[in-house]
């Protein structure tokens, strides 16, 4: 709540006890009578006063929200005047990343389609998803949430390990990627009507059900009971486990693509996602504060990580995604990506230093 303005505690304070206490004096109790009758007084009585409280939080829930608002507003400015080299150029990047990826889909999908070449349509597909990923991290950068920008990146890590497995191993890769999704969508129907009734939600029509069942037993068919387990479809490109009757885990899938020197990154990122216990200090919207602190709105702080791992990711998507149909112009726009890119963690620490030691000195 705002400064000036009630909070839900000065509703329910002093005088909502006055109130319980001249309830129960009017009840003419007597103390063992009274503890008895006292949960269903109290039942009786928020019954009434809870409507009328709402009531009384929203006239001034305008207000407060007006207020609160503003300060948003006048946080994010200073937040994006603080971080201006090192959030223009990383959505200078997206911006290049998003028109490379539309023109290479528009060069290249009519023989694509013609040719039913599922290789293409995977890497299109993820290069998609990494950009609308990377969009909201930038989002969560400008409004001041470093931490949550690194769990999307987390999100666009998946997305790059996925891409370049898929080009390294060709269009078998990526038919069984594709066809993964009927998989994906049957365990998600078998866990909705496991708990539908209980979630109060509507059943899936019992056809829909035996569509999604079939068409997994043809697919699995085709390319092994394997599919029914996550990340099942990569199964055949591990010689080394196959036997096991696992799936791979994304850690597998890291390895092989050389991307395992990630795994402590990617693990950081996961924190936050998680809710595993954690100092709060930990949290990268506090690594410039100097006494201890819970966050739980947006900070100015610790964009470096986030902003320079977000930048190199989509880059190299990027240039996953170029590289599958190879020319002399699809290394050139590569190597252009992986130079804009190379300098961004250098301008957002040296921003860092100085923005704090300013900052500092004012005080």
């Amino acid at each position: 709540m705002a400064q000036d303005s009630p909070s839900l505690f000065d509703f329910l304070g002093d005088e909502v006890l006055v109130l319980i206490q001249e309830l129960i004096e009017k009840s003419g109790l007597d103390e063992a009578e009274l503890e008895e009758a006292l949960p269903p007084i109290l039942k009786t009585f928020m019954a009434e006063l809870t409507p009328s409280v709402a009531a009384a939080l929203l006239k001034g829930s305008k207000a407060m929200l007006r207020e609160r608002r503003a300060d948003e507003a006048g946080f994010q400015k200073r937040n994006s005047k603080r971080w201006a080299k090192s959030f223009s150029r990383v959505e200078f990047v997206w911006h290049l990343c998003e028109e490379i990826g539309r023109e290479f889909n528009q060069k290249y999908r009519p023989d694509a389609v013609r040719e039913q070449n599922m290789l293409f349509e995977a890497l299109v597909n993820l290069h998609a998803r990494g950009l609308l990923v990377a969009a909201e991290a930038i989002h969560l950068l400008k409004g001041g949430f470093a931490e949550d920008s690194l769990t999307r990146w987390r999100a666009l890590h998946e997305v790059l390990v996925v891409s370049m497995f898929i080009r390294e191993h060709g269009p078998m890769a990526a038919e069984r990627y594709l066809h993964s999704a009927h998989f994906l969508t049957r365990t998600a129907a078998r866990q909705y009507m496991a708990f539908h009734d209980r979630a109060k939600l509507s059943p899936i029509k019992e056809s829909d059900l035996e569509q999604l069942d079939t068409t997994c037993t043809v697919l699995a068919e085709k390319y092994g009971k394997i599919m029914y387990q996550d990340n099942g479809w990569a199964l055949p490109f591990f010689p080394a486990i196959t036997g096991e009757l696992r799936a791979p885990n994304f850690s597998d899938l890291e390895k092989a693509v050389g991307l395992d020197h990630w795994r402590p990154r990617y693990k950081w990122a996961s924190q936050h996602t998680h809710a595993g216990s954690r100092h709060a200090h930990a949290n990268l919207g506090l690594v410039e504060n100097e006494c201890p602190r819970l966050l739980v709105g947006p900070s100015n702080s610790g964009m470096v990580q986030p902003t320079e791992m977000l930048a190199l990711h989509l880059s190299n998507l990027t240039s996953n995604l170029l590289l599958s149909n190879l020319s002399i112009e699809a290394v050139a726009i590569s190597s252009v990506l992986q130079f804009l890119v190379a300098d961004i963690g250098d301008l957002s620490i040296a921003k860092e230093r100085t923005s704090f030691i300013a900052a500092a000195s004012e005080k």
